[in-house]
């Protein structure tokens, strides 16, 4: 792994968080949203209600911007090193493309995992490794299944991006997740 990491959706020369949000929302991980994983889904669901006012069926926008949201936001909470780093969210609304995207400080074994996941993604059959996912998720003691990333590519035709930053005093990184979905897929699924 290189000092910063790129792929999908991120390139090297990209501001991250250059652009005004919609709406976002930095915030330092409270040891309950650990354990009370339903609060992730309230935020994803004030998030994706916010926006889903721009939808003609603002019901279905809201159901799918709240899974890939909720889905977003328990990764960064979940594998934010230390509960005193801030994680951040964002909602943009270009145009025609809704972008989500998470930041979170992590360790570099948790940067490493989610770099070698993230080109496993990229390279592989998303139906096959789903259910390799699933099966492994299910014979492992570990959490870290991720099958609701391959599900949000999969599933609702999302792009995905990663972006991992080494921060320069502390041996730890910034990972920043963002997730694209254009109106019009969402709109037809």
């Amino acid at each position: 792994m290189t000092e910063n990491t790129c792929f999908g959706l991120y390139n090297e020369s990209e501001t991250v968080l250059d652009k005004e949000a919609d709406l976002s929302l930095d915030f330092v991980v409270p040891l309950e949203l650990i354990s009370h994983w339903k609060k992730c889904s309230l935020v994803a669901d004030f998030f994706a209600n916010y926006q889903s006012l721009n939808f003609e069926d603002q019901q279905k926008a809201m159901s799918v911007l709240s899974t890939i949201i909720n889905e977003l936001l328990e990764n960064a909470v979940k594998f934010t090193c230390d509960p005193n780093k801030l994680v951040s969210i964002s909602l943009r609304r270009y145009q025609d493309e809704i972008s989500i995207e998470t930041v979170n400080v992590t360790n570099k074994e948790n940067a490493k995992k989610l770099e070698a996941f993230i080109e496993k993604v990229d390279t592989a059959n998303l139906e096959e490794l789903f259910f390799e996912q699933i099966e492994a998720a299910a014979l492992s003691e570990h959490d870290a299944s991720g099958v609701g990333l391959i599900s949000i590519v999969k599933d609702y035709n999302a792009k995905l991006g990663l972006k991992i930053q080494e921060k320069p005093d502390d041996s730890l990184f910034d990972v920043h997740v963002k997730v694209s979905l254009s109106s019009d897929d969402l709109e037809a699924l």
